[in-house]
């Protein structure tokens, strides 16, 4: 064997500063490994997270279309300013984008009017909570349309509201079939209302009717034992009168030469006594 390859035995210390200087490149190459591991981590879910984002987006898009499509939707600045109108709120109103972009809110508006809906409004923003409720408008034409709106305020990161967004559902035929379905009931209740008045009023001239009729039965009862008795007064009377005829045609009938006659016979009888 050639002694040039040849190598000299290691000691103890050179074997254990070998393993160390093994152990330490394998702990490095180790550590290397899992902190590529980690970002491979990462970077998939940076990924997974944004591609969750656009899905939410995407869904977040859909539904305010959705809304835009079915409701009156408008945004107002803090200072009650229209920034913003949909195609329905343009057409329901009847003005012009221009028109309606140049317009203030009313609810939102700082105004010194005491109305009871502003008021509540203005306590929702101050508490920045939306507001639900129903509203009376008026269209450019003059006609009136009811909606049931909800005002929402939109925050800034540092919680100040930046702007309202209103969502508003029409109601306007709700409220005519509720105001028609109330005339019909009034109407029904009227007509109710109506027949138990007349019932009672029959009955109650009814019961008159036989009251009247009793007292006027009642008074010719009278009257006829009235008008018996006063038939009675006056046979009595023409008895009476009958009978004082005759007693005077008695006495006229007794004469004053009978009378005479009577006192001569009566003087005659005396003197012969």
């Amino acid at each position: 064997m050639n002694q040039n390859n040849c190598y000299e035995p290691l000691d103890s210390v050179e074997i254990k500063s070998i393993c160390n200087s093994i152990y330490k490149r394998c702990q490095a190459g180790s550590l290397k490994n899992g902190s590529r591991k980690a970002q491979i981590n990462r970077e998939k879910m940076v990924k997974d997270r944004k591609k969750e984002i656009v899905i939410q987006d995407n869904k977040l898009k859909q539904m305010i279309s959705i809304l835009d499509s079915i409701n009156i939707v408008s945004e107002i600045d803090i200072d009650g300013n229209m920034i913003y109108a949909n195609d329905l709120f343009v057409h329901t109103s009847g003005y012009s984008l221009d028109e309606v972009l140049d317009s203030t809110h009313e609810l939102i508006k700082k105004s010194q009017t005491n109305c009871a809906k502003y008021n509540s409004v203005q306590k929702s923003i101050k508490r920045k909570e939306a507001w639900t409720g129903d509203c009376k408008k008026i269209t450019k034409n003059g006609e009136i349309y009811y909606t049931y709106s909800a005002i929402l305020p939109i925050l800034s990161n540092d919680s100040k509201i930046e702007k309202f967004i209103e969502f508003s559902t029409l109601t306007t035929k709700y409220k005519s079939e509720i105001s028609s379905l109330k005339k019909q009931i009034l109407t029904i209740k009227s007509e109710s209302f109506k027949r138990k008045l007349e019932n009672k009023q029959n009955s109650f001239n009814n019961e008159l009717e036989k009251n009247y009729q009793k007292q006027l039965d009642d008074s010719v009862d009278k009257t006829q034992k009235l008008m018996l008795e006063l038939h009675e007064s006056k046979k009595r009377e023409t008895y009476l009168e009958d009978k004082l005829e005759s007693l005077e045609n008695r006495i006229n009938e007794f004469n004053v030469s009978d009378y005479s006659e009577v006192m001569d016979t009566a003087a005659q009888g005396l003197r012969n006594i």
